[in-house]
């Protein structure tokens, strides 16, 4: 797989520009995080590697 090392410049910040709110703090990465939240199935979906993550952290509570 081929990381970026710009991802944060070269994908997230249009995603922001567009979805997000230039007049909260943090340029409305709070909005996107509860919308990405609010589908997790479909987050998992596009990005099985979160939920990896999450089962892996669910075995070890």
């Amino acid at each position: 797989m081929y990381a970026d090392p710009r991802l944060k410049e070269v994908v997230f910040a249009p995603l922001l520009a567009k979805h997000g709110d230039p007049r909260r703090a943090g340029g409305g990465r709070d909005l996107m995080t509860e919308k990405a939240l609010a589908n997790l199935p479909l987050l998992f979906q596009l990005c099985p590697e979160l939920q990896t993550l999450r089962d892996r952290l669910a075995e070890q509570l």
